[in-house]
């Protein structure tokens, strides 16, 4: 899956630089000068779907330049988040027609920044139609959500070849109690961590990977994004294993492409059958 695209501008460079470091690993991110025709260029040229802007003591010429952006962004429904002092994000307000979507004020959350930058990635990911697992009454349909399934072509497998799976949760009596139950048929590798995951992953093959969608730290789609960078793993089943049941949350999961979506407490049966269907 593509990543997410961040466009990084404005007269802050050390927030700038700050930004690029911290959210790089999850998202693609670039960045261009403070000028119109710099701005305007990228926006072109990378087609973003979001433009964060680093303010610092803006002028009017620089306010100027800023409304002609929030034109092109309004235009191409390009998201704009501002971040700086609360007088520069006052200042940038009070002088533009067009307001940003997020304002984040000195000293400058990135946590809260990644968190939002989530949220607008999930929204503009229209590879999934959160319909599909809503019901007549406009609710989930917790059926449909466990019923769930990213179709791929599935990986060729020897049927005679002992199949291993990769579980990763942040809960020791989660990974014990699923190991339990697919040891029998599988060999089963666990991590409490997607640190310690990647790191068995470096010297290891994995045929499916059950992945915690809510672990301290770094959260379930942030792993499932790492996963998905290693060419080794692209075509891996990744199926999200999780007690989250809010509609967003899960239209974000979704969103991302997994292969699948079990909420817990996990069915016995219901894992067997659904790791079956990707793996044999």
């Amino acid at each position: 899956m593509e990543k997410f695209k961040i466009l990084i501008t404005g007269k802050n460079q050390p927030l700038v630089d700050e930004l690029k470091k911290d959210i790089s690993a999850t998202h693609s991110i670039m960045s261009c000068s403070f000028t119109f025709s710099d701005i305007e260029n990228h926006l072109e040229m990378i087609s973003p779907g979001l433009l964060i802007i680093c303010l610092q003591s803006e002028l009017m010429d620089d306010i100027i330049t800023l409304d002609n952006v929030s034109k092109i962004t309004k235009k191409e429904n390009i998201k704009t988040f501002i971040a700086g002092t609360k007088d520069d994000c006052e200042y940038y307000n009070d002088n533009i027609d067009i307001k940003p979507d997020k304002a984040f004020h000195a000293p400058v959350s990135v946590d809260d920044m990644i968190s939002e930058i989530e949220a607008v990635s999930a929204e503009k990911d229209d590879d999934f139609d959160i319909t599909s697992i809503m019901g007549a009454d406009g609710h989930l349909d917790m059926q449909k959500v466990v019923n769930y399934e990213y179709v791929q072509a599935k990986p060729q497998v020897d049927p005679l070849v002992r199949r291993r799976v990769l579980v990763i949760d942040d809960s020791p009596i989660m990974l014990r109690l699923i190991k339990e139950q697919l040891s029998w048929k599988y060999d089963v590798a666990v991590a409490v961590s997607g640190k310690i995951a990647y790191k068995y992953l470096e010297s290891n093959s994995v045929s499916l990977i059950l992945l915690d969608y809510d672990m301290p730290g770094e959260s379930g789609p942030q792993v499932f994004v790492k996963l998905r960078e290693d060419p080794k793993l692209k075509n891996v089943p990744i199926i999200f294993l999780t007690g989250v049941n809010d509609n967003a949350l899960i239209k974000k999961a979704l969103s991302l492409g997994p292969q699948g979506y079990l909420l817990k407490p996990v069915d016995n049966d219901r894992l067997m059958e659904t790791v079956a269907k990707f793996i044999g």
